[in-house]
């Protein structure tokens, strides 16, 4: 389920790279994903009644996991068409029903309200911030926790 297509504007005016629509097509996840996500659940104290948030989510292998895994209420974002349509069509098949959710969006501006999240994960964040530097989408992630 799409939460809202906010940031419409995602991609005008620059060259979009032909790798998000590839990479959404493939269902490789990233060596070393899994156990990332374990050391997550670890060390970051997640569950029923978290709400966290996987900017870029890319095909939301991280949301619809700690979802699963943890119980916790995960929202995507992502600034690909391609990814969240993926994401979406995972979070169907895990039926997680309300508790995972994608938005397409701006990770450097993030369409989300402050101090809402429990948790945010930016695996692979470069790719997701847009052009942005490293340190805005950063604050902005620091603004929605």
């Amino acid at each position: 389920m799409v939460m809202s297509s906010v940031s419409q504007g995602v991609g005008k005016g620059r060259a979009v790279s032909p790798i998000p629509r590839k990479y959404s097509r493939s269902e490789t996840m990233t060596p070393g994903f899994s156990r990332t996500i374990e050391i997550v659940l670890e060390h970051v104290p997640l569950g029923v009644g978290s709400l966290v948030l996987d900017v870029p989510c890319g095909k939301g292998e991280a949301l619809v996991q700690i979802s699963a895994k943890a119980g916790a209420t995960c929202v995507g974002l992502d600034s690909s068409r391609e990814l969240v349509q993926h994401a979406v069509r995972k979070i169907d098949r895990a039926e997680l029903g309300a508790r995972a959710s994608v938005v397409l969006g701006d990770g450097g501006r993030l369409p989300l309200p402050t101090g809402t999240f429990d948790a945010c994960l930016s695996i692979g964040g470069p790719s997701g911030i847009g052009g942005h530097s490293i340190s805005a989408a950063l604050r902005e992630q620091g603004r929605i926790l």
